[in-house]
């Protein structure tokens, strides 16, 4: 079962298992030939559609050589694949094992790939050539496949970012691995001039300070005038709370990602699936207020109201637009 060769693991090792479950698929064979397509984009391009019956594994003893992220073989082929974001090579001489494995095997085809960021690629480069004692000054791959075919195995590098845009699709599996490769590995940190200077002073934490203090003093005013708050929720990019209307519940946040993408840190949020049951006969109409109001679309988050403060009282501000959305959605139902 799926979930069991996932419990637990995390990094590399989830990443991997759900890379190789994502093959294993019948239906998902044109990943494979994917994969394939980017470990041979030249030499065996005629023979992809050949390769079949593959067995794919994770976690492969390899008989004293070490144990393999993920194999993928038939009688005539073994492509070993190791899968790194961070993390240093096992023993300074992981790869060199793993080839000296495929040097023992019989098979036609045999090719050692290493997939990784591509930010990555020539530092691994540099230390694959330091486990060969290669002297040449590029730390290009081209280096590394050159020696090994004189083993007659090939090597190849697959950056994570060119297999995830291959593997263009809605499949909900895919879509999360990409989501948590790109979320944890490949988001930028690297600080601008100017974002150096801000990160030094107190500016970010005495705005965050100021935009949590007014979501409360928001809360405390509108339970005050009647309406029906309901706890606060929070998370590291998340600050908010819902109010319970008939219909059901709008909620007034702070949210990192719209602020984002939007570029305002505050939004009046409305799901479908918060609209109460007695009233979904008449969601539709309920959505198309919204949209008259102001409301936007979000394919993630569903359907939001962004607040543009433009006042230097953040909390009479926001309060005002809160209560004039709630009683246009009032008047409108």
């Amino acid at each position: 079962m799926f979930l069991n060769t996932i419990e637990g693991q995390k990094s590399e090792d989830l990443t991997t298992c759900v890379l190789s479950y994502i093959l294993q698929q019948p239906i998902n064979k044109s990943y494979r030939k994917i994969l394939l397509n980017h470990i041979f984009p030249h030499k065996y391009f005629s023979e992809i559609n050949q390769f079949d019956n593959l067995l794919i594994n994770t976690q492969v003893e390899l008989n004293g050589f070490g144990r393999a992220d993920l194999v993928v073989e038939n009688e005539d082929v073994i492509i070993i694949i190791e899968n790194k974001f961070y993390a240093e090579f096992s023993g300074g001489d992981q790869i060199k094992c793993y080839v000296d494995y495929l040097k023992n095997d019989t098979r036609r085809i045999k090719c050692m790939c290493l997939l990784a960021l591509s930010e990555r690629e020539k530092y691994y480069t540099k230390c694959i050539k330091d486990m060969y004692g290669i002297r040449a000054v590029q730390n290009n791959i081209d280096v590394i496949c050159d020696y090994l075919k004189g083993y007659s195995i090939d090597f190849s590098f697959i950056s994570w970012e060119k297999l995830l845009d291959s593997f263009s699709s809605d499949y909900f599996l895919i879509k999360e691995l990409k989501n948590y490769i790109y979320h944890n590995y490949l988001t930028d940190t690297t600080l601008l001039q100017s974002e150096i200077e801000m990160i030094n002073k107190d500016e970010i934490p005495v705005l965050m300070e100021k935009i949590w203090n007014s979501i409360d003093k928001v809360k405390t005013h509108l339970s005050s005038d009647g309406y029906n708050t309901k706890r606060t929720s929070q998370s590291r990019i998340f600050y908010g709370f819902p109010i319970e209307e008939k219909w059901g519940q709008i909620w007034l946040e702070y949210y990192h990602n719209p602020w984002i993408k939007y570029k305002t840190p505050f939004i009046i949020h409305i799901r479908e699936e918060w609209i109460n049951s007695e009233y979904k006969d008449i969601s539709k109409d309920i959505i198309i207020l919204l949209i008259s109001i102001g409301f936007i679309k979000d394919n993630d988050l569903g359907y939001l109201y962004l607040v543009r403060i433009e006042k230097d009282d953040l909390v009479g501000n926001l309060l005002e637009i809160t209560k004039e959305i709630i009683n246009k959605i009032r008047n409108g139902i």
